[in-house]
């Protein structure tokens, strides 16, 4: 059993990010796929259409992919319909 030094702070850990990217991702392709599958009737999207996935992996900054993913999900919960193109556009790094 060790003992404590005197003197000797307690060691603080690094607070890991509340997401990472990889894990983003992943809720944004499910997103991805559950948009297509809401509107393919409608408006004649295919199934498999990843471009909001490959936009979502050239946005740099952690918290834009939160926004990025939490607009999707409002779309998806309120079945709101927005063009693919102009999600993209309205997400565009700067």
């Amino acid at each position: 059993m060790k003992r404590k030094r005197e003197g000797e702070a307690e060691t603080t850990f690094k607070a890991r990010p509340i997401y990472r990217r990889g894990e983003l991702l992943n809720v944004n392709i499910g997103l991805c796929l559950e948009f297509n599958s809401i509107f393919n009737a409608v408006h004649a999207l295919d199934y498999g259409d990843l471009r909001l996935y490959r936009h979502a992996e050239s946005i740099e900054r952690v918290e834009t992919l939160v926004e990025y993913n939490e607009f999707i999900h409002k779309l998806v919960q309120d079945t709101t319909y927005v063009d693919v193109d102009e999600i993209i556009i309205k997400f565009k790094q700067q």
